[in-house]
């Protein structure tokens, strides 16, 4: 009988894992310490529980980072992503605006942002979001691939057309329908 050995994804995904898992005993023995009010420890702790896919535990820890430490915009995207993933596309728009109201410029937050828009159907304010995006970077593969979608929802497949082929030069792959 043969032992199958794991692939080498299989490997890392199993490593990073219990990395995730050693990291969340780390940070939670640090606030059962004292450490408590330490914003940082909150947010490390959210994204060992994100890594996790523990998307409940991931925002109380998030949430209790903000509390601690407002300005910080990287824990309100980190938020958003997890109710992005959770299916809380609203929600999810909201704690982008908000990352974006403390820090204008992060561009995180902003892709983000336009990706929510689009998927919420809000094709104009999505456009705007990654062509901002674009302004800052503008081969950025997520905001090109956006940006296809958006026109061609909104009926423009010239605009769709022109994203697209700048998308596929930027290393993205559009399946055929």
């Amino acid at each position: 009988m043969a032992i199958k050995m794991p692939s080498q994804e299989e490997s890392r995904r199993a490593s990073a894992q219990l990395e995730a898992e050693g990291q969340v005993d780390r940070y939670t023995q640090m606030i059962k310490a004292g450490q408590d009010e330490n914003y940082a420890i909150w947010y490390n702790l959210g994204v060992a529980y994100t890594n996790l896919e523990e998307w409940d535990n991931a925002l109380e820890a998030y949430e209790k980072a903000v509390d601690l430490e407002p300005q910080m915009a990287q824990a309100w995207v980190n938020m958003a992503a997890v109710k992005y993933r959770t299916g809380h596309l609203a929600e999810a728009e909201e704690l982008n605006r908000k990352a974006l109201e403390i820090t204008p410029d992060f561009m995180h937050a902003r892709s983000n942002l336009g990706m929510v828009l689009l998927l919420l159907g809000k094709y104009d304010e999505s456009i705007e979001e990654m062509n901002k995006v674009l302004e800052q970077e503008p081969k950025h593969p997520v905001a090109l691939a956006a940006l296809t979608q958006a026109y061609n929802a909104k009926g423009d497949t010239e605009k769709g057309a022109e994203f697209k082929k700048k998308a596929e030069e930027a290393g993205i792959k559009f399946e055929d329908k």
